[in-house]
Parts: C-alpha cells; sequence; structure tokens
C-alpha cells in the first residue's frame, strides 16, 4: 500500500498533512483541529465522494456527534478558504456527503527533490562533470582538525560537527547532480502550479503570447462575443479590444514577436475567416477566406498553416501561406471516412521548423478514435505520431526543445478533457493534470514554462413540471452534469439520464421527484443519450466503452449490457413504436443517416442519407419520423418529415425554427413538435403546430441553457438546465 502523500496544493492553499498546516500565499490559515481533520480527509479522498457517515467517523472516531455538527465545520473550512469556496473546493452531493473539486494537486516529501529545489539557485553542475560544488573553505579547515585529532572547546566542537554536515551535505549535492545529469533532463511539468488568471466564467478562447506578457481572450455573453487582453504580471483589469458582437472565434494566436494577434472569426452557421490585430489595439485586417483553425507561425515567424475543411469533398486539408495569408498552398489532406483532421482544434509548427502537428480522427475495424498526427513540411508525408486511442484531441503545442508536445485531450474512459505531455519521437504520454475540469484551448510560452488553458466546468441539474407551459419547476438534482447528455421517461414515471460521478459518464435513475436514485452503468466508457422502451424493461444509449461510439443496450432489471450496432460512431437512438427495432443517427465521416437495426441483434441498414443534421424522433402513432436536414452542407437548417416505412419520401415543414442541437419532441396528441429556442444566452421551449401555424413559446425561463428535455406521454415535463464556467487557468513549471 503506498504511502499517503504530504502535501497538497490548490489555487494559492497549500496544506502539510504532516505538520498539519494550511498556508494561502505562504501565509498560514488558523483552522482548529477538527476543521482541519475535514480539510484533510477530502483532499485526500482525490475527488471522490466521502459520504457523511465516513466523515464524522474519521472526524470524531470515538464519540458520537450529530450530523449538524459536522456540518458546522464544513461551514468554517468554506469561510476560511473564501467566499466561493462552495463552487470551487468543496461540493455538497444532498443526503450523502461531500466532494473536494479544487483543483489539486499533491506529493510526497521526497528528499532529492526538496535537496534539488533547497540548492538550485547555488549550485552549478557543469557539463564537463569537472566542478561540481566546492565548501567553503574555513568549513574544510576545521573538518581536517577534527580528522587529525585536536583538542578543541565544547563550543567549538559544536562548530566542527555542524561543519562536517556541511561537508556530508555537499558531498550529497555533488551525489544528486551527478545522477541528474545521468537521468538526462526532467520532464516538463511534473511539477507545476495552476492559478487562476480570469473570473468572468464566460470565457470562449484564449491564448498566452510567446512572453508570458499577455493573455488574450474571447468572453461570450449571451450569443455575443468580445475580445479581452490582460497582462499577467498585474491584476488590472482587461482591455477590451474587439467590442461585443455576433462574431464568434474560433482559437486564438499570437505571432512570435508578440505584436500581433490572429485568430479565425465569423457569424453563426457561416465560414469564418481569418483575422490579425496588433495585440495592444488596432484595426482588424482579413487575411484569407474559410479558415476553420487558428493559424500557427513557422520558426522564423515568416510562414502560417491553418485548416480547412470541404464538407461536400469530406476532405480536410493543412495549408501554408504566408504571415499575410497570401501564397496559399495545400501541404497535406485526408479524405473521409477512413481518416479526417479536426478543424476546429490547432495545428502546431516545430521548432526545427520540419514538422506540422494537428489532431487527426481516424476509423479502422476497431472504431473511431483521435491521434496526434505529424506532416513533414518539405515532402507533405502525414504519418501518426501516437498509438494512444483518444476520444478527443483540442489543440496541440510543440515544446521549446522539440523532445514533446502538449495537448489537451480525453481518453474514452473519461468524461473530461485533461493536459498531457507527449513525448517526441517515442510518443509515450504523461498525463499532467487529473481532476474533474474538462480543459480546452491550449497555449504554451516560447520557453514551454507556462500553458495557458480554458478550464470548463458544467453546473447541470434535472427539474421537473407537471405540464409543458407550467412556470413551477423543480429542481430534483444537485450533482452537475445531470442530463446534459441525455433525459428519458419510463412508463412509470421514473427518469434515465446521463450524469458525469468522478470523470466517468454514466446512467442513472431516478424517481420522479429525484428520491431513490442508482446507477445503471459502472465505469465503462462514456454512456449518454438514454432511450427506454415502450413496455419499461429495456433502455438503449450510446457508450464508447470498446472504444468506439456504438448503441447498447440494457435491462432495468439490472441485466448487463449488450452492444446492438458495428458501426464506428452510432449514437442518439430511438425505439420504434413496437419496441422491436431501433433507430439512430450514423456519423462515418462521409453524409450523416439515419439508420435502423433490430433490438436483438442484426444487420443495421441506411433508412436516410439525404443531408441529415439533427437526431431523428418518432411520433407518438409511430408512423412518422422527424428530423432536421441540413443541405447543401452550409445552408439553412430546416424540419424534415416523412413516414417511417417510407423515409425516402420527405417533406419539409413550412417554419422558421430552428431547433437547438437538432432537439425535438412530439406532443403527447401527435399534433405538435417541442424544440429548444436560446436567445441572449437563455434557453426556452417552443411549440411548432403541424397544422402549419407560427410556432409559440411555452416556457419563459429568464436564465440558464436548456441542453435536453424529455415529455412523458401524460405531458410532465423534464429538462436538464444550467450553464458552463469557463475561464482561463495558468500552469507554470516548478521544475
Amino acid at each position: 500500500m503506498s504511502e499517503p502523500q504530504r502535501f497538497f496544493e490548490f489555487d494559492s492553499f497549500l496544506l502539510d498533512a504532516q505538520q498539519r498546516l494550511l498556508f494561502r500565499d505562504g501565509q498560514p490559515v488558523e483552522l482548529t483541529p477538527k476543521v482541519f481533520d475535514v480539510l484533510l480527509v477530502m483532499v485526500q479522498s482525490g475527488g471522490q465522494l466521502v459520504e457523511k457517515k465516513e466523515l464524522m467517523d474519521r472526524i470524531w472516531p470515538d464519540s458520537f456527534v450529530e450530523e449538524a455538527n459536522l456540518t458546522q465545520h464544513v461551514s468554517v473550512l468554506r469561510k476560511k478558504l473564501g467566499q466561493d469556496a462552495q463552487q470551487r473546493y468543496i461540493l455538497t452531493v444532498p443526503g450523502r456527503g461531500y466532494r473536494f473539486v479544487g483543483l489539486l494537486k499533491s506529493w510526497d516529501d521526497d528528499a532529492i527533490v526538496t535537496v534539488q529545489e533547497r540548492i538550485r539557485s547555488r549550485i552549478t553542475v557543469t557539463d564537463d562533470r569537472a566542478a561540481l560544488a566546492t565548501p567553503e573553505v574555513e568549513t574544510v579547515r576545521v573538518s581536517q582538525k577534527l580528522l587529525a585529532g585536536e583538542t578543541v572547546g565544547r563550543a567549538s566542537s559544536v562548530r566542527i560537527w555542524l561543519a562536517l554536515g556541511c561537508l556530508l551535505f555537499a558531498g550529497a549535492i555533488v551525489a544528486v547532480g551527478y545522477l541528474a545529469l545521468r537521468r538526462g533532463p526532467v520532464a516538463p511539468f511534473t511539477k507545476f502550479k495552476i492559478t487562476r488568471f480570469t473570473t468572468d466564467g464566460r470565457v470562449d478562447a484564449a491564448a498566452i503570447s510567446p512572453n508570458g506578457k499577455y493573455v488574450v481572450y474571447a468572453l461570450g455573453d449571451h450569443g455575443q462575443y468580445s475580445l479581452w487582453i490582460r497582462q499577467t504580471t498585474t491584476a488590472n483589469a482587461g482591455v477590451n479590444l474587439v467590442p461585443t458582437g455576433n462574431m464568434g472565434y474560433v482559437g486564438l494566436t499570437f505571432s512570435p514577436d508578440n505584436d500581433y494577434i490572429y485568430f479565425a472569426s465569423g457569424p453563426p452557421n457561416s465560414p469564418t475567416a481569418l483575422y490579425r490585430m496588433p495585440a495592444l489595439g488596432g484595426s482588424r485586417e482579413r487575411l484569407a477566406e474559410d479558415v476553420d483553425s487558428p493559424p500557427t507561425f513557422s520558426p522564423d515567424g515568416k510562414r502560417i498553416a491553418y485548416l480547412r475543411g470541404y464538407p461536400d469533398k469530406s476532405q480536410t486539408v493543412i495549408l501554408i501561406a504566408g504571415n499575410d495569408g497570401r501564397g496559399e498552398t495545400i501541404l497535406t489532406s485526408l479524405t473521409a471516412p477512413a481518416a479526417e483532421i479536426n478543424v476546429q482544434s490547432a495545428p502546431s509548427w516545430s521548432p526545427d521548423g520540419k514538422s506540422i502537428a494537428c489532431s487527426v480522427t481516424v476509423r479502422d475495424e476497431n472504431g473511431q478514435h483521435t491521434e496526434i498526427y505529424v506532416a513533414d513540411v518539405r515532402t507533405g508525408e502525414f504519418k501518426p505520431l501516437t498509438s494512444a486511442r483518444w476520444l478527443r484531441i483540442f489543440r496541440v503545442a510543440w515544446t521549446k526543445d522539440g523532445q514533446g508536445i502538449v495537448t489537451t485531450a480525453s481518453e474514452p474512459d473519461t468524461a473530461f478533457a485533461q493536459v498531457w505531455y507527449v513525448s517526441y519521437p517515442s510518443a509515450t504520454t504523461r498525463k499532467i493534470t487529473n481532476d474533474l475540469s474538462d480543459y480546452r484551448a491550449l497555449t504554451l510560452t516560447a520557453d514551454s514554462q507556462v500553458i495557458g488553458v480554458v478550464q470548463v466546468d458544467q453546473r447541470t441539474n434535472l427539474f421537473v413540471s407537471p405540464s409543458l407551459e407550467a412556470s413551477n419547476t423543480q429542481q430534483i438534482t444537485d450533482s452537475n452534469y445531470d442530463g446534459a447528455n441525455g433525459i428519458a421517461w419510463t412508463p412509470d414515471g421514473h427518469l434515465v439520464y446521463s450524469a458525469a460521478r468522478n470523470g466517468t459518464q454514466d446512467l442513472w435513475i431516478t424517481g420522479g421527484d429525484g428520491r431513490e436514485s442508482r446507477q445503471l452503468t459502472q465505469a465503462a466508457g462514456q454512456n449518454s443519450w438514454p432511450a427506454v422502451s415502450p413496455d419499461g424493461r429495456t433502455v438503449v444509449f450510446m457508450s464508447t466503452r470498446d472504444g468506439q461510439e456504438n448503441i447498447w443496450k440494457i435491462g432495468l432489471d439490472g441485466s448487463p449490457a449488450q452492444r446492438i450496432t458495428e458501426g464506428s460512431r452510432d449514437n442518439r437512438p430511438i425505439f420504434s413504436a413496437d419496441g422491436q427495432s431501433i433507430f439512430y443517427r450514423s456519423i462515418a465521416g462521409g453524409p450523416i443517416t439515419v439508420n435502423k437495426v433490430p433490438l436483438n441483434g442484426g444487420s443495421s441498414v441506411t433508412v436516410f442519407d439525404q443531408g441529415l443534421a439533427g437526431p431523428p424522433t418518432i411520433s407518438p402513432d409511430g408512423k412518422t419520423m422527424v428530423f432536421t436536414v441540413r443541405k447543401p452542407a452550409l445552408g439553412p437548417v430546416r424540419i424534415a418529415a416523412a413516414p417511417v416505412d417510407a423515409l425516402g419520401n420527405v417533406t419539409f415543414l413550412d417554419s422558421s425554427a430552428a431547433p437547438q442541437r437538432g432537439l425535438m419532441r412530439w406532443t403527447s396528441d401527435g399534433k405538435g413538435l417541442v424544440y429548444v429556442k436560446t436567445a441572449a444566452g437563455v434557453s426556452n421551449l417552443w411549440l411548432q403546430p403541424l397544422d402549419g401555424g407560427p410556432p409559440r413559446q411555452l416556457t419563459k425561463f429568464t436564465d440558464e441553457t436548456i441542453y435536453d428535455f424529455a415529455l412523458a406521454p401524460e405531458g410532465r415535463l423534464a429538462l436538464s438546465r444550467g450553464h458552463e464556467i469557463s475561464d482561463v487557468v495558468l500552469i507554470s513549471a516548478l521544475n
């Protein structure tokens, strides 16, 4: 069994478990022994839920105390940690206990590391290993006297022993330095500090400057966006570079000389163009059209590379141009469905100028996954660097020495993307962060000492209402990330929903009042988008447990999960009216299709392939399917309907409705479609009558986003509502 860690660091706090001390910015924080014990138990849990009974048994092992005593101690602790401790550090799980959710780094009391840290400013290790360290001359002389057996007084004896200790310590330093040379350089970010840089909670994209002095970031404000820049060394407010407007930002990049900011930007549902502007303010210059990523710079700063997708050709390309956007040429390309470059991530040019790395989605006989690929700048040869099968890879960045790449990526069995280090060319991987936040939009300073990244946390829970137009919705969960990726009613009034707990996304079931919750799937990939059979016995859902997105089924009686489909990216299943077949959306790099497969196994068949955009939904009588269609690829989204047994006979509804994420549900009487519409950052449900009447708003919410919703046959409504908190954090290397 491993020894418990001694030190725990989160934000500006450092906890020493051995000395039982808590520091904030180097200053001690006064805590009573029991309050300190509460904090220690929670940080040692590593982000896991700590039940109230367990906490009480460990804090008061030989005493009987009431639960209110624990509540009071947690309240005192939150006040000591700061006013926002409940959101940033200690999460209450109603009826169960508490969970520490801060960004946590821990390590033990490693003597060698301590010596290295203490002597770094005093000892220089040279390449020829000849002049490692020399003790002071006086110390050597005193030690020689001691070894010669000279008699000294008591005070001198103490000094001699201290001097000898110093000599031995210096020898240890020499040994440590020599071993360090033998081992070679320490991998970056094995020790680090995370600092929250912004507190707006609305950061959409960000980049740190190569010299580490500035961070530029885009703020999303109710569907509108603005661009800001702020110094890293001061607490001053940011400076507004671009006022609020409807132009979104697809990544941000500084030029190598720190003088310019480059970004891809455009209005909603339109191609984005490449712009640049002076870093400290000025007019924007449009450089290139139809650019899908922020650019990366060649080492000399004279050229840029960026990504572009051609949806109609199922092709993605890496392009190289001058830093003014002129002279554009294609370096390399991929064609789906075998593989495609993830155009909304970002490429990264290596420090030696020979290679460009980027994120690529690969489909093979084992399903779909994401890898880091490297393109040869001279020949265009494009080949994989990693063999790890990630679920998602976002932005990548080469380290200064060219011996590694830093990236944000998520594994198939985890819900959140973490920050990773990938060595080059050996491609060994190491996770830098390991917590319950989602990391995106990574950039790196020129000296590779600071990572700037957007940290995202979601606050989403379940709400129920007796009817579609009721204003008194009731919140029934309080765990966050609940239902954001799927909700479904059972015939007996229970709710099956997705929930991200402890880094994995599983399916849970609860009563319509939020009571008697239990877990249906257990730490097996990412599980989402449940649908319940008409007889209430079976749940079908999307799972990545085999490293690819497939449709699975599980019995509500506890029977084991079984895979139904064999595709590479199958999701959003629904039942046929008789419960014997499953319709689902299939995305394999080519056209998005509606497929059909028997519930009990068999071959899948494509039943619609004409520009599907959103997931399908079937009418209460089982005769009509409705879905959203977008054809051509950049055209408007339209609502289409077709007979279930003849999906090629499509008719389009005469409607101005544009359902968010294609989410639509039939009313129980089959006379209308309910969909989500978001305006100024606030989501509400709207009704589109099928008799041709205009859309009508149903709910009157004044805040929050609706991520999913479900309608019970008798008219009850379930909603997943909440918001994201996204801020820039800086990860500073300590080694």
